[in-house]
């Protein structure tokens, strides 16, 4: 998935740097003797280089960047089978295609003459998947991967979000395959013969492919060969980054790096910001290079594995990269344990007036209750959406909103979170969004992170949830209607976010439909929440203890992929202090997804049988 790109059918190239630079353009062969179309850009002169791919389904095959000639780089650009200029039948899904045809273009690389032997690969979106999926597959050649914003869970990461379908998938697949523009300014260059007798087969297979997702809303045997499958068998160094606001595949990635990766070889950066702009600097992405690829001692592995960039600054416009010193400001962890050890489970209870505070409802309260289906402002639109909902007027009644008091101090949040809720419909089903946002004291408030769910999948993989991350199935042998306006428990996942909320700032959780591409279901409804005194509503989120912002609020609406607006209601009386929860007595999941807090085992067992009482009562 690629910003604001669009499909044209010619070859496009960037620029050429101001070094000067060989370019050769040709097809390589596989071992099944399909060609694959290839450009690479290298210094003048003779001498072996280590290599860097870009390996994926868009520009790739004819366009490789000649900044890094400048460093001593060769950069080679590939594209797969059945896309751009190259033969055969592309996988919208086949990682283990895609792997192990990248592995025999690392091997290809790492023989010719004009290569040192070590190769590393780069890029973002689909051409940082294609990344993860080499290396699964890819022999010693390969030493290092730097992918950034990547969905490799493609069913929770992007195209089934909670269970609910997004609608622009079928889209992406359709016309994602084709040359498009890799810069502002670009040389067009006319296809080869070969090129337009390879891609008509590729255009009759779109259509049918993107239609494909439509007819799998369960996890099945056709996600089977998704990234996701292979994240355990990746041993070589991992520089990734995510954004946090990233609404275009989200921001899930940063769970697969902490429990997959080894942590020893894995470092990640996190920042807010949108699909395109990733916050790993340039000169940062070659310290990392020049120490795997070119054996140099630099300190690289001393790094901090955990970068956190805060509150980078943008109006929603591309940039791919940024300088060392971006954000407001920074901070990091040494270890993935360090993080995981500071991070202290907090739970807010929802009450029936809008309060959200640490304190359990002392009584059974009134249920709150909003129409479904309506149109959403609470999903903000990355590059996919257009024109941004936040600040479109909000239909009454269709929402439900809960507030904290006024922080009292900074208070930072950080990974993932839960939105626990005892919920009823009217209807079997239904589509249900939850929003994180900042109310300020100045009245406005500022997108943080969303989380959905459709109810019929809420049956939840209690071997991989926690208090903090809800797992669900997604099966269809576990979807379950919802037995009409009977209260049940779900638990709905808040996807990875970092955020700085200030002092005299509030947190504040919205619950609606989704919006923007999500198909949601349309019957109309009428949901409420529940606020019952021995099974509380809560949200449950991860929380750093003692964190201070290091810069001052940044005025509304400057964070980058963070719209910000004025509300509609004001923040409760009061302040808050928080203090943690009983989840923070639990242990950490291992890398492994093996050992779990018995707090957060307790927790899972007394929703599934309270669930299952719900069920059981008379509508």
């Amino acid at each position: 998935m690629r910003a604001g790109r669009v499909a044209v059918a010619a070859f496009v190239l960037a620029a050429p740097a101001q070094a000067a630079s060989h370019v050769e353009r040709g097809y390589l062969p596989l071992s099944d003797g399909t060609q694959l179309h290839y450009t690479l850009t290298r210094p003048d002169g003779a001498g072996r280089h280590p290599v860097l791919l870009k390996y994926d389904g868009y520009d790739a095959g004819v366009y490789s960047d000649p900044s890094w000639n400048e460093s001593g780089y060769i950069t080679l650009g590939v594209n797969f089978r059945g896309t751009g200029c190259s033969q055969g039948v592309f996988g919208p899904l086949r990682a283990d295609q895609w792997g192990a045809d990248g592995a025999e273009v690392v091997d290809w690389a790492a023989r010719q003459p004009w290569s040192s032997g070590s190769v590393g690969m780069i890029g973002y979106s689909f051409t940082g998947v294609s990344q993860v999926a080499t290396a699964a597959f890819a022999g010693p050649a390969l030493k290092a991967i730097a992918p950034g914003n990547v969905f490799l869970d493609f069913y929770r990461d992007s195209i089934y979000p909670g269970g609910i379908h997004n609608g622009w998938i079928p889209l992406w697949i359709a016309a994602g395959r084709q040359f498009v523009v890799g810069s502002d300014t670009v040389t067009t260059i006319p296809p080869d013969p070969q090129c337009l007798l390879n891609m008509a087969p590729s255009q009759a297979q779109a259509a049918a492919q993107a239609a494909d997702t439509q007819l799998h809303s369960f996890v099945d045997d056709y996600w089977s060969t998704q990234p996701a499958s292979y994240l355990d068998r990746v041993s070589i160094p991992v520089l990734g980054c995510v954004n946090w606001q990233d609404t275009t595949i989200y921001s899930r990635a940063a769970n697969a790096f902490r429990d997959h990766l080894d942590p020893a070889t894995t470092w990640l950066v996190g920042s807010n910001g949108a699909h395109a702009d990733c916050a790993i600097s340039r000169a940062r992405l070659q310290r990392f290079f020049d120490h795997y690829l070119r054996q140099q001692q630099n300190g690289w592995e001393r790094t901090p594995r955990v970068l956190l960039v805060h509150e980078v600054a943008g109006d929603g416009g591309v940039r791919e990269t940024l300088g060392d010193d971006a954000g407001a400001w920074q901070s990091d962890f040494a270890s993935w344990s360090a993080m995981a050890s500071a991070i202290k489970p907090v739970e807010l209870y929802l009450h029936a007036d809008g309060r959200l505070d640490q304190s359990a409802p002392m009584q059974s309260e009134p249920a709150a209750e909003y129409r479904y289906p309506a149109p959403s402002n609470n999903t903000p639109a990355d590059w996919t959406g257009g024109v941004n909902p936040w600040s479109d007027p909000r239909v009454p009644g269709t929402v439900l909103s809960y507030t904290t008091p006024a922080f009292a101090e900074d208070t930072e949040f950080l990974g993932e979170g839960s939105v626990d809720l005892w919920f009823s419909s009217t209807a079997g089903d239904a589509d249900v969004q939850v929003t994180l946002m900042e109310l300020r004291a100045d009245g406005q408030e500022t997108y943080v992170q969303n989380g959905w769910l459709r109810l019929s999948h809420r049956r939840l993989d209690a071997t991989r949830s926690t208090a903090l991350r809800p797992v669900h199935t997604h099966l269809p042998q576990d979807a379950e209607a919802l037995p009409a306006g009977v209260p049940v428990a779900v638990r709905i996942e808040v996807l990875p976010f970092n955020h700085v909320f200030r002092a005299g700032s509030a947190l504040r959780l919205q619950i609606d439909a989704p919006g923007g591409w999500f198909q949601v279901l349309p019957t109309p409804a009428l949901n409420r929440v529940h606020h019952p005194q021995d099974r509380p509503s809560v949200v449950r989120l991860g929380w750093l203890p003692g964190a201070r912002a290091g810069a001052a609020l940044a005025e509304c609406g400057t964070l980058l992929n963070q719209p910000c607006r004025l509300a509609a209601t004001p923040m409760p009386p009061g302040t808050i202090r928080l203090r943690s929860g009983p989840a923070a007595a639990g242990t950490e999941r291992s890398r492994n997804g093996g050992t779990w807090s018995l707090w957060s085992a307790l927790l899972l067992l007394s929703l599934a049988l309270l669930r299952r009482d719900a069920c059981s009562r008379p509508g």
